[in-house]
């Protein structure tokens, strides 16, 4: 881990934020006191999670040596602005969360969870148990999380500032967040961002202040006016809800929620689709006729048993990813402005797929991912209802589960699980079909979306889908390339610290995932736009674009009595 920047010396008409916390009523300071006690902090568990790991501690601990004298620390949020010392000092002082306190808020507050899961080992009695505590949570039932040993350097820090701390550097070094290859796009010349405002809201979260001519004409000799320009051409052809019902919230209710489509026109430009088709494939060659074998082999199948159908080779899906090729990164740097709240980060395939075997009961489908999938369909290929990845079946040794923890795709705050597809073919006839499907498990209705060159679709990757088949007429393959993408929440640097501790400001700038408060989240992604106002959950719907269509469990009509006396 980097070292932690020194403390900035004392100002004495502006008392740094130690000084300030030691005005605060019934508020013990222990800057210059390290402890003198084994213990194990939770934080981030839910009051039933630390229910059975206090019933199941203490006998663990008393096998060891020393471990009868480690205390097991809940720790609440009213705690997260302490630091280590503070809170171990609360602890003798009879004031401690171990009373199952944890996620006691008023009732606007939010819980600890938001500033995310962490086990804190302090004292060598508690670090020895770091390589077998999550295998044991697992046993117990209880969702594993980072573990970090207590160290001298992280005793200034606020169990916040320390949470988001730790969680940045496990991300890194295990390459979580992989943002995708974007151009700066900078700001766009006035005139672009007033007819985008007058026609399509493109630039509705552009900032209002005014930029000068010297900016525009910058824009125009980086090249980056060209993006605005296709921007602006942009239309939402569909933006629709469904697959609806309540999941459990990580912060300790139940939520509405519901999955999401978009349709984009004219992302990509027509010379930039035909340039990425000819270099998934080959310059010139017969798109009537199967992929070249040099990039593509039969690989792709749906569900376990079925026939592959061609897919791109690995060398490519590696290049897309390392060295992509300038529409790649035209398509890439357009979708970031279209939702500047959020870092747009590849799914980190190696670390969410169950490559270790952890068992799949269900007999489903093989759980390994890539990054970015490549599809040639042909006329005849089996093609299955499926989703591309959830949140909640990422397997328990996953970094990522010890990361952001299990949670339903959606939730504020937490990474948002989402597939970007582009439609690659020069033409497509209506009666080649090939469009792809999406479902309402539910209803057992959906919508389709046919294919168009250039064409954009996104969706949230936990809602049901697959591809139609390619009808007898297609002359050769439905050429398609998918992206899996996570959309990171951007963290907010200049919001007041909810619980009064003075730093969360320090621990929003430097959050991996942004999501250290609930409250600072639900505000952050409701600011950028994909949060509606009342809103439980986040989305790829901007309101912007105005209400979604609603479709089967997402439509306040469902199941209503269709005949109602009295009311003809």
């Amino acid at each position: 881990m980097e070292a932690i920047p020194e403390t900035q010396p004392r100002s004495r008409k502006n008392p740094n934020k130690r000084q300030k916390q030691q005005q605060q009523p019934g508020r013990r300071t222990t800057h210059a006191v390290r402890p003198e006690k084994d213990a194990v902090l939770f934080i981030g568990f839910h009051p039933e999670e630390l229910e059975v790991i206090q019933q199941q501690m203490p006998e663990l601990l008393t096998q060891m040596e020393d471990g009868g004298s480690t205390s097991v620390i809940g720790v609440t949020y009213d705690m997260l602005s302490y630091t280590i010392p503070e809170v171990l000092l609360r602890q003798v002082s009879g004031a401690s969360g171990a009373d199952n306190s944890y996620g006691s808020t008023d009732s606007n507050g939010p819980a600890a969870v938001a500033a995310g899961r962490v086990i804190l080992l302090v004292g060598p009695t508690a670090r020895s148990l770091g390589a077998q505590l999550n295998d044991l949570l697992a046993e117990w039932g209880v969702v594993p999380a980072l573990i970090a040993a207590y160290q001298p350097k992280h005793e200034g820090m606020s169990l916040r500032r320390l949470v988001a701390f730790l969680r940045d550097a496990h991300a890194a070094y295990y390459g979580l967040l992989q943002p995708v290859r974007v151009e700066s796009l900078q700001q766009p010349p006035l005139t672009a961002v007033a007819r985008g405002d007058e026609r399509s809201g493109v630039f509705a979260t552009s900032s209002s202040s005014a930029i000068s001519a010297a900016d525009a004409a910058g824009a125009e000799d980086d090249g980056t006016s060209d993006h605005w320009r296709v921007l602006e051409d942009v239309r939402v052809v569909l933006c629709a809800a469904m697959d609806a019902g309540e999941v459990a919230s990580i912060h300790g209710h139940y939520r509405r929620d519901a999955g999401h489509v978009v349709v984009l026109d004219g992302l990509l430009t027509a010379p930039e689709r035909r340039q990425l088709l000819d270099w998934l494939t080959a310059e010139g060659h017969d798109h009537g006729g199967p992929p070249p074998e040099g990039k593509w082999e039969r690989v792709c199948v749906d569900h376990e048993g079925a026939r592959p159908t061609w897919g791109l080779q690995p060398h490519v899906l590696q290049a897309l990813r390392d060295h992509p090729p300038p529409p790649v990164v035209a398509l890439q740097s357009r979708l970031a402005a279209l939702y500047p709240e959020y870092d747009i980060c590849h799914m980190p395939a190696d670390q969410i797929s169950d490559e270790y075997g952890s068992g799949d009961d269900s007999g489903g489908v093989d759980t390994s991912l890539s990054s970015f999938v490549g599809n040639a369909v042909m006329p005849g290929d089996p093609c299955a209802w499926h989703t591309d990845a959830d949140p909640t079946t990422v397997p328990p040794h996953s970094p990522w589960v010890h990361n952001f923890g299990y949670y339903h795709n959606r939730e504020l705050g937490r990474p948002l699980f989402v597939s970007m597809l582009l439609y690659l073919n020069e033409i497509w006839p209506e009666d080649y079909h090939a469009e792809t499907m999406f479902l309402d498990p539910e209803t057992q209705l959906g919508l389709f979306v046919r294919p168009a060159p250039g064409r954009v679709v996104l969706l949230e990757q936990d809602l049901p889908h697959r591809i139609s088949a390619p009808s007898l007429e297609a002359s050769g393959p439905r050429y398609s390339l998918v992206w899996k993408l996570v959309l990171v929440p951007r963290p907010r640097t200049n919001a007041p610290d909810p619980s009064g501790g003075g730093d969360c400001g320090e621990a929003l700038a430097e959050g991996a995932d942004g999501a250290v408060a609930l409250e600072e989240a639900i505000a952050g992604a409701q600011e950028g736009g994909c949060v509606a106002s009342g809103s439980e959950f986040q989305s790829i719907c901007r309101p912007e674009w105005g209400e979604p269509v609603r479709i089967g469990s997402a439509n306040s009509r469902y199941g209503i009595p269709a005949f109602q006396r009295g009311k003809r």
